[in-house]
């Protein structure tokens, strides 16, 4: 299989009934359906009114009105499919064949639509939209022709426009550029003849023609939910996200185990559609809502891990895991079995995720997913059958629902955001541009989302590179998000009989709370002489300045940048604690308190070290501080 997925989801088309399939036979007309045409994973969706009239516009602006009726004639199931691209991209599919693909270009802040072989074939056939014919020319990706090389057409007058080519032999061959010196082609296809379907369809239709299908899905997912819940005697509880996907499971649920608790995690980013729709759901169906909240712990973290991004997700610590454990550890102390609408074809993470995982934050805490192999038509033909209606904001033209302002959104969300919550943008927009003209960097680094990546991948370098915005690309080029420095002096030798390791610290932490904090690294102890503080655990030993030089001496090189790495996290939790309350939750013996600073006692403490492991500041400020020192591994 090509491209990144190696996983996609088994679909067909019902040429007779001219609908999608989710197995080979129609449960309609029983005739065996043909090929779904899309590219992986092939999580299609199906297309709402604003996604329609979005698609029709541009389509009209890009090739013509006529243009436009002929690609999406009335009476025709019209889906989506998001494939890879700088900004959001769709494969708009009709009669089963990707037309071209809808996607936003955040050079210019606009939708466009690039045709596909089959779009260019219909057209084509009608004569329509902007043509070429050549006669003789060699047709390469990328490469430029002149306006001698077009013997025929009906040309754009203005430049940018999408021209297809034609053959000699009468039939579109590939995709062009219409530029001042003639065209660059794009994208190159076998000639082939369109594939128009005469039957008309609607989404009544195609929930006939896959409800035996549904139900056998649905039987599935129950036997998986029946077969856990007997395994588990523990108490269930049912997480919902207020997506398509967690309503979806949360309807299985029902329907196989009866009322269990509903579990929504307000992160304090949620748009006000999905707070409200949750109620709703919890209020329709009678459950009870448990509900964990993170209040304003984003914005209060802000300033100490800078904004988040792609390769530097530490609000998804605060804002979802944290809350979330804290909730259950105070409810179900023995641990609950968690129901989620987890799919595989939502991301590359979730293709490895099983249907059911362990708990790594709550111990003798199970997950499962019973829609795990779904597909997201699966789920939306799913929600059809039940007459159950989704989060409202999919029908807005958000195709997931969940923090506003995540740095895994598109552009195009966050213009969507913008226009149904300015408001809440401009918070956004404000404290980024705050942020950034602090770091010195240009504004082109908050309007273009150039902040979702600490270091740019190549399509948002070559993105940044046609922008002129050289100061972001390059190889090491990284936007630092952390305060915290940590800089080798030349004192440090780790060829020493007695490896020493010697760094500064910016800023310097106050001796007293580390102090408080050393038991928690293996038991070690700490004291204070003169102005610094003296911390001895098992094979190290280390000095810390009031000045921020702290100085480590340990048996061996491993020991010694063991020991650094370990008390560089109690420095980073001294300085920048957001107080989220992870390290109280997660003590396995309650040693750790926190008001208004962190303590732990130290006759209690068994130095496990948990508290370091699962602190959100030990994991991302300590370790982005780290990486200017040079370990050995």
């Amino acid at each position: 299989m090509k491209g990144p997925w190696r996983i996609a989801a088994q679909l067909y088309w019902c040429g007779y009934c001219n609908v999608p399939l989710l197995e080979p036979k129609c449960g309609l007309c029983g005739e065996q359906g043909t090929s779904f045409h899309a590219s992986p994973p092939k999580d299609v969706r199906p297309s709402f009114k604003r996604d329609l009239r979005i698609i029709r516009t541009v389509v009209a602006e890009e090739e013509g009105e006529r243009a436009a009726q002929v690609l999406l004639p009335q009476g025709k199931l019209v889906l989506m499919n998001k494939v890879a691209y700088v900004d959001q991209a769709d494969e708009v599919i009709v009669d089963g064949w990707p037309i071209g693909t809808l996607y936003f270009n955040p050079e210019l802040s606009k939708w466009r639509f690039k045709l596909s072989a089959e779009g260019a074939a219909r057209l084509w056939s009608e004569g329509e939209g902007y043509w070429a014919r050549l006669e003789k020319v060699k047709v390469e990706q990328w490469r430029k022709l002149s306006r001698s090389d077009v013997k025929q057409g009906e040309l754009p007058n203005q430049e940018g426009h999408y021209v297809y080519l034609v053959s000699s032999g009468g039939l579109p061959i590939g995709l062009a550029v219409w530029l001042s010196e003639g065209l660059k082609v794009v994208k190159v296809w076998r000639p082939q003849k369109p594939h128009v379907k005469k039957a008309t369809a609607s989404w009544s239709k195609a929930l006939e023609a896959n409800r035996r299908a549904l139900e056998k899905a649905e039987a599935r997912s129950r036997a998986f939910l029946k077969g856990v819940s007997r395994e588990y005697l523990g108490p269930k509880i049912i997480s919902f996200s207020g997506g398509k996907d967690s309503l979806a499971c949360l309807l299985l649920c029902l329907k196989e185990l009866g009322d269990l608790p509903m579990l929504f995690n307000d992160t304090g980013l949620e748009m006000p559609e999905t707070v409200k729709h949750v109620e709703e759901v919890a209020e329709a169906f009678d459950l009870d809502l448990l509900k964990a909240e993170a209040g304003e712990a984003f914005w209060e973290s802000l300033e100490s891990f800078g904004p988040p991004s792609r390769d530097y997700r530490w609000c998804c610590k605060v804002c979802k895991l944290i809350p979330i454990t804290r909730l259950l550890k105070q409810t179900y102390l023995k641990g609950t079995l968690t129901f989620l609408g987890q799919r595989r074809y939502e991301s590359f993470n979730r293709a490895r995720a099983p249907s059911l995982s362990k708990s790594w934050w709550i111990k003798g805490s199970l997950t499962a997913s019973p829609i795990n192999d779904w597909s997201s038509l699966q789920v939306w033909l799913y929600l059809m059958k039940e007459k159950v209606n989704a989060n409202p904001l999919y029908r807005a033209g958000f195709d997931r629902v969940g923090c506003w302002l995540c740095p895994s959104c598109e552009l195009a969300e966050f213009k969507l955001v913008e226009e149904l919550h300015p408001e809440l943008w401009k918070t956004w927009e404000d404290w980024l541009t705050r942020w950034a003209r602090d770091k010195g960097l240009p504004e082109a680094w908050v309007n273009y989302g150039f902040w979702r990546w600490r270091q740019l991948p190549g399509d948002q370098k070559k993105l940044a590179e046609r922008l002129g915005v050289r100061e972001l690309v390059g190889s090491s080029v990284k936007v630092s998000r952390v305060g915290l420095t940590v800089s080798l002096t030349e004192r440090s030798s780790l060829c020493l009989q007695e490896p020493l390791l010697e760094v500064m610290l910016h800023p310097p932490p106050d001796t007293s709370s580390l102090e408080a904090l050393a038991s928690t690294l293996g038991g070690a102890r700490a004291r204070k002489v003169m102005n610094a503080l003296l911390i001895k655990g098992e094979g190290w030993s280390a000095t810390l300045s009031v000045k921020g030089k702290l100085t480590v001496k340990a048996q061996s090189r491993e020991e010694a940048e063991k020991a650094l790495r370990n008390l560089v996290k109690l420095v980073a939790r001294t300085l920048y604690c957001n107080r989220c309350g992870s390290c109280v939750v997660q003590c396995p013996v309650g040693c750790v308190e926190l008001n208004g600073t962190i303590r732990v006692d130290p006759e209690r403490c068994t130095g496990c070290g948990i508290c370091n492991e699962v602190c959100p500041v030990a994991a991302y400020i300590a370790k982005e501080a780290l990486k200017a020192v040079p370990f050995s591994a």
